[in-house]
């Protein structure tokens, strides 16, 4: 559905969303509400799906600490060890290694495949520490 964002410098005309909590068009290239949306065209834009959902994250945890819930942040020590710890605070979280493992897998702490390109080579997954051979193909 197209409407006109009545904010002053956005010329979008597609890209918006109801919010269910406030029952405004938010427009979503500059955040701001759409003036004078009448109700007709809020019932379609919510038959049409086109709301703006509560984003779930994944692998949320609340700290013991300080309360907050978040992702943790994972700290790579020494000996290829990880700790997770709050965003917030900074105090150190009590979840499982393979848990935290899981984590920095997802994400992209592992080392860059480009940090041992000149040998040849590229780093198994952060679990071993083995490494791999990359056969050139003869063409």
């Amino acid at each position: 559905m197209l409407l006109s964002c009545t904010a002053k410098g956005c010329s979008s005309y597609d890209h918006h969303q109801l919010d269910p909590k406030t029952n405004e068009v938010m427009c979503l290239e500059c955040g701001e509400p759409l003036k004078n949306v009448p109700m007709p065209t809020k019932s379609v834009l919510k038959s049409l799906g086109q709301i703006q959902r509560k984003s779930e994250m994944g692998m949320q945890y609340t700290c013991k600490a300080c309360g907050h819930s978040d992702k943790p942040l994972i700290k790579k020590l020494s000996g290829g060890v990880s700790i997770a710890s709050c965003r917030k605070c900074g105090k150190k979280m009590d979840i499982h290694s393979a848990f935290i493992q899981a984590m920095s897998e997802m994400e992209g702490y592992s080392e860059p495949a480009s940090a041992n390109a000149s040998h040849g080579t590229r780093p198994f997954p952060a679990t071993s520490g083995a490494t791999f051979v990359v056969a050139e193909s003869a063409v």
